[in-house]
């Protein structure tokens, strides 16, 4: 009788370790999922955005310099909560 509870306890133990390794199986397959979607509808965009500068030459102006001022603040922004938060002064 202790052998067949022992066992079934390695049993239910085996199970539940199947059980979190197949939910972490499911959590991994939805991530390739959605980044393969992703790179999809990005392979999409960017076509679509390779067509409209090739339709519209001067589209290409708009958004290299759309994109330089978005780079711009966003470094400026990191780097504003960088000096914040760090111990080591800067002087300008």
């Amino acid at each position: 009788m202790r052998h067949f509870v022992f066992s079934i306890k390695i049993y239910t133990g085996y199970l539940m370790f199947a059980a979190k390794l197949m939910e972490r199986m499911e959590f991994v397959i939805k991530a390739i999922s959605h980044l393969a979607w992703s790179l999809i509808l990005e392979g999409i965009l960017l076509l679509a955005l390779g067509v409209l500068v090739y339709i519209y030459p001067t589209l290409i102006i708009v958004l290299v310099s759309v994109f330089l001022l978005v780079l711009g603040l966003t470094i400026f922004c990191i780097g504003l909560k960088v000096k914040k938060y760090s111990k080591i002064k800067v002087d300008f």
